[in-house]
């Protein structure tokens, strides 16, 4: 037997530049015909399209301007941002704990940096406490004129709240919707709940309450961090 008829002949390897692409890591074009010719895979003519996943994977936020139209208020009261998170409390188990009243609602202050809270067992709950903080607010010559936060369904309620009958009187000047997918534009009330989280789980970890027995008292954990 020759040396030709003992070789095995290796079946040759065809195939487009999009499945080069993906067979080969989502390289790219140029790496992939250089890899693909090491390989002695053979590539039907044509150039690559545009990849998909390449595109989602390097896609990225588009660059939001910091600098706002609007001054910055040097009044208390003059602008004040609204912003709700859900909260969750490991347990040591990994799962979470069942909290019955999970979200929370936090307003800041611009001028001042004052910040306030409530809690409640559904979004919209949010909307009766902060119309009654703003009753308060006016009774002591201090009026909410500007209300920022994102254009959420619980906040259309709010906004609804605030421009009906009942609460005509206790409409601010103004209430600023931020563009969707942009907290940037609301980082007073963005940040304020990460931070005041954090330092809540400082101290319940100081105290040494046991994780299981956090959920019981978060909230009180919170309101010492405000």
């Amino acid at each position: 037997m020759n040396a030709i008829s003992a070789g095995k002949v290796r079946k040759e390897v065809k195939m487009n530049i999009e499945r080069a692409h993906s067979l080969l890591g989502h390289i790219n074009e140029d790496a992939t015909r250089r890899t693909a010719h090491q390989l002695g895979w053979t590539l039907t003519r044509g150039s690559s399209k545009p990849c998909e996943y390449c595109a989602q994977a390097k896609a990225k936020q588009k660059n939001v301007n910091k600098r706002s139209n609007h001054p910055k208020e040097t009044k208390p009261g003059g602008r004040v941002y609204v912003d709700q998170t859900k909260v969750t409390v490991p347990l040591s188990d990994g799962t979470e704990a069942k909290i019955t009243r999970k979200y929370w609602t936090a307003m800041v202050d611009e001028a001042t940096r004052k910040k306030w809270h409530w809690v409640g067992k559904t979004k919209k709950e949010m909307v009766v406490p902060i119309c009654q903080f703003m009753n308060k607010m006016k009774a002591i010559g201090i009026p909410i004129r500007t209300i920022r936060m994102d254009p959420g369904s619980e906040n259309e309620r709010l906004k609804k709240r605030i421009e009906s009958v009942e609460w005509q009187t206790l409409q601010p000047g103004d209430i600023e919707f931020t563009s969707r997918d942009t907290p940037q534009h609301n980082s007073r009330a963005e940040t304020s709940c990460p931070y005041i989280a954090g330092l809540a789980r400082a101290l319940l970890g100081a105290a040494n309450i046991p994780t299981d027995v956090r959920e019981k008292i978060c909230f009180e954990a919170i309101s010492h961090a405000i």
